[in-house]
């Protein structure tokens, strides 16, 4: 079966795919125009229509609808320069869209893959960036589509409707809706989608590869692209979106660990480079993915092949040979990782202003210096002697931190056992012996607890109640800040009804084992200076507001 070569132009590179039954071929002419054709099924007018001694079983070659379009969508354009593109410039993009990319296409290999609903055609640009369009199969004509788009009627934009439309006294006036078409009855079509974070092309060497995840309905994309500034291949890797496009922002997966789901970042872009050490790239590389599958037996006793595990591998071609990679795929999508510390880079980020209420950070009380307490490693156990004052006692070796301790303080020992049990000994001597033991990596630990602090006072802590001879309640409160008159609020504080040891003191004071419950005096006056809004007193009060809030 031969297909002749559209008129007036050459075909130069050539791929194919199948997408959702039908066999599609697409190729490249030496002029940049794409072309392609579908495999006949045999029920399309097309088909029949033709003789049969002039039937090919493929439809004649068709030029790829290409964006072209006069005027850019104004709000997507001004979305992007605010969210995508870098930080420290402004006119330097990670991803965009192009309204007229029909005449922009490098004479290069296109890259096709089937995923979503959609045929994804990847193509090298002028400039040496890749794009992206997408299209829908019409299985009667045997036509490939642009995949349509939704923006506002009247104003033919995707973001912003028109600004004729307004509120008046019966309603709304010019209204502008969201549709498929705009007021004149046109479609609206996607545009293409430059992914400028992949640059420095050249002859159309790249690949890519979309693998699910573990979250329902939710891929990767995994873009291999050799980069002329390098000489690497480098991998770029984005999350798809909900539209089956990018997403550029990082994001949480939560993975559960210990029956407890906790929360994991992965950044947005993930660049990494391959360095074939010794090695040099001749040509196009392409990635796949591929099954790893074990022979199991299934409860009828045959023996069938089951997925245990998904890969991803990329061949390159050097001048050395080919160089294979296989990488692990994670359930998040990512791939295996050779670098354990990889640098990050923050392209864009969000600032925002915390605000909180005008007392939090006055209600925040230094109580205590807190530091480690001092802890360290047991390295051996041994019976206390006389000399030592220790008599009877067990006596610790530790790889420092002891100076740190105190008589009296208290430690805490961990992880020490016994060692009951039938052993031979090995290494005699007098005193001496050895067994060979698999002991753990220490004998044990220690760590000093310290004892419940007390005493920390803060202002307006309250460390004392007392009765006067006049029937009063007096408060102890270091630099309360009342004056005479002032009202202070008391917060915090419990009753102390209930049976405790005691320990007397003398004749008129004893302690009972109860921790002192930290209240607060608030002096109301200070509080209320740092208050904002309107106080009414109740005679003739209102609040006008504009017609319009």
């Amino acid at each position: 079966m031969n297909l002749p070569s559209p008129h007036q132009s050459t075909l130069k590179h050539i791929n194919s795919i199948t997408h959702e039954g039908k066999v599609i071929v697409l190729a490249t002419a030496t002029d940049g125009k794409i072309w392609y054709s579908i495999k006949q099924d045999g029920f399309e007018d097309s088909y029949l229509n033709t003789p049969a001694d002039q039937r090919t079983g493929w439809e004649n070659w068709q030029q790829l609808e290409l964006p072209n379009e006069t005027k850019a969508d104004e709000s997507v354009v001004k979305q992007e320069k605010a969210e995508l593109t870098y930080l420290t410039d402004s006119n330097r993009y990670i991803l965009r869209s192009r309204y007229q990319t029909v005449n922009e296409t490098a004479v290069a290999p296109v890259q096709v893959i089937s995923a979503l609903g959609h045929l994804y055609v990847f193509r090298q640009s002028k400039t040496n960036t890749l794009f992206v369009d997408r299209f829908v199969v019409d299985g009667m004509t045997n036509k490939l589509n642009r995949k349509l788009e939704v923006r506002f009627k009247r104003s033919k934009q995707k973001h912003t409707p028109t600004k004729s439309m307004k509120k008046g006294s019966n309603g709304l006036s010019n209204v502008d809706t969201l549709d498929f078409r705009d007021s004149d009855g046109n479609f609206f079509y996607e545009p293409t989608t430059e992914i400028c974070a992949v640059n420095n092309l050249i002859n159309g060497w790249f690949s890519v590869v979309l693998v699910p995840t573990f979250e329902n309905d939710i891929h990767r994309w995994h873009i291999f692209a050799y980069n002329t500034s390098t000489t690497q291949v480098e991998l770029t890797t984005l999350r798809a979106s909900e539209e089956g496009l990018f997403a550029v922002k990082d994001y949480n997966v939560f993975e559960e660990v210990n029956e407890t789901l906790v929360p994991r970042q992965i950044a947005g872009i993930i660049k990494r480079n391959l360095d074939i050490a010794g090695a040099t790239v001749t040509n196009g590389l392409t990635a796949t993915t591929y099954d790893i599958q074990q022979e199991q037996q299934t409860q009828s006793g045959e023996m069938q092949l089951l997925k245990t595990a998904t890969r991803l591998m990329l061949a390159i071609p050097t001048d050395k040979g080919t160089a294979a990679f296989s990488f692990a795929i994670a359930g998040d999508g990512t791939l295996s990782e050779i670098d354990e510390t990889p640098d990050k880079t923050i392209i864009r980020n969000k600032k925002r202003e915390i605000l909180l209420p005008l007392n939090t950070l006055d209600e925040i009380k230094a109580l205590a210096d807190r530091t480690p307490p001092p802890q360290g490693i047991i390295t051996g156990l041994a019976e206390g002697t006389d000399e030592e004052d220790a008599e009877n006692l067990v006596k610790i070796t530790t790889k420092g931190k002891a100076g740190e301790l105190a008589n009296g303080d208290l430690v805490k020992v961990l992880g020490t056992v016994d060692y009951q049990g039938l052993y031979q000994a090995k290494t005699v001597d007098e005193n001496t012996f050895d067994l060979d033991l698999k002991l753990p990596q220490e004998l044990g630990y220690w760590e000093k607890e310290d004892e419940e602090e007390g005493g920390l006072i803060f202002d307006g802590m309250i460390t004392a109640y007392e009765k006067t001879a006049d029937g009063k309640l007096r408060v102890t409160c270091p630099n309360h800040g009342l004056d005479n008159g002032d009202e202070v609020q008391i917060a915090g504080t419990e009753d102390y009804n209930d049976s405790y040891p005691v320990k007397k003191l003398d004749d008129t004071h004893f302690i009972i084992e109860r921790q002192w419950a930290m209240g607060s005096a608030i002096n109301i006056k200070l509080v209320s200076r740092k208050r904002r809004g309107i106080v009414f007193d109740g005679t003739d009060d209102y609040v006008a507001l504009p017609e319009r809030v």
